[in-house]
C-alpha cells in the first residue's frame, strides 16, 4: 500500500493543530464498535493533557458520547464523523492510538498509514498481526488490552519525552518503507512464489 502526503495535506494538518489550540493531538480511527476499545482510550484521557480525536461512526457512538460527558471530557475527547481524507489527521497527530481489545482485530490497516506519516503508535497486545505492524519499544508501545491505566501510562511516557517520540516516529517511517510499501509487498510475494 502506498501512502503519500501532499502539500495540501500538510497545510490541512496545520489547520487541524491550530483548531485544537496546538495541544498534543492523539488520534484514533475506526468503526465505533466494542472491539475497537475506544472506551479505554477515553477513560485514559482523564489524566492526560492532550486532545483525543476519534474518527468514526457506528453502534457504540451514543455510549461513547455518554462516557465522554460522564467523565467531563468534552474539552479533551472529540468524536469526528468519517473523513474523506485522513492524511491531514495522521500528519497533525503526535501519537496514533490503536486500543483494540478483541482478537477479531487481525491487522489494523490504519496502523500502516500512521507508520507512513512517521507517528509512534500505541497498540494493544492482541497476539495477532497488530503487534507485528508496530513493534513495541521500536515504533511505539504495546500495552495490555482493556487497560486504561496502561494506556494512560504509555501516552504520558511518549508525551513527556520528545526525543523518544521523534525517534519512534522515524523508526515507524523506516518500518513502513522497509516492509509495507506496495513495491516491498509485491517483492515479498514474488520471493514466496519463486521459492
Amino acid at each position: 500500500l502506498n501512502f503519500s502526503f501532499t502539500e495540501s495535506d500538510y497545510l490541512k494538518a496545520e489547520a487541524i493543530k491550530n483548531n485544537y489550540s496546538k495541544q498534543p493531538i492523539l488520534l484514533s480511527i475506526g468503526r465505533l464498535v466494542y472491539y475497537k476499545g475506544f472506551e479505554y482510550a477515553i477513560k485514559a484521557m482523564t489524566e492526560i493533557e492532550a486532545k483525543l480525536l476519534i474518527i468514526g461512526q457506528g453502534p457504540e457512538e451514543k455510549k461513547l458520547r455518554t462516557l465522554i460527558n460522564t467523565l467531563n471530557l468534552q474539552n479533551k475527547v472529540f468524536i469526528i464523523q468519517p473523513q474523506l481524507k485522513l492524511a491531514p489527521y495522521f500528519l497533525a497527530c503526535d501519537i496514533f492510538i490503536f486500543p483494540s481489545c478483541a482478537r477479531s482485530e487481525a491487522f489494523g490497516l490504519v496502523q500502516l498509514e500512521a507508520l507512513a506519516a512517521g507517528k509512534p503508535i500505541i497498540n494493544t497486545r492482541l497476539q495477532t498481526a497488530v503487534e507485528e505492524v508496530s513493534k513495541h519499544q521500536e515504533t511505539g508501545l504495546t500495552v495490555e488490552i482493556k487497560n486504561s491505566q496502561a494506556l494512560a501510562g504509555a501516552i504520558k511516557q511518549l508525551l513527556s519525552n520528545d526525543e523518544l517520540r521523534k525517534k519512534m516516529g522515524l523508526n515507524a517511517q523506516k518500518r513502513y518503507q522497509d516492509y509495507f510499501t506496495q513495491d516491498k509487498y509485491l517483492e515479498n510475494i514474488r520471493r514466496v512464489i519463486i521459492n
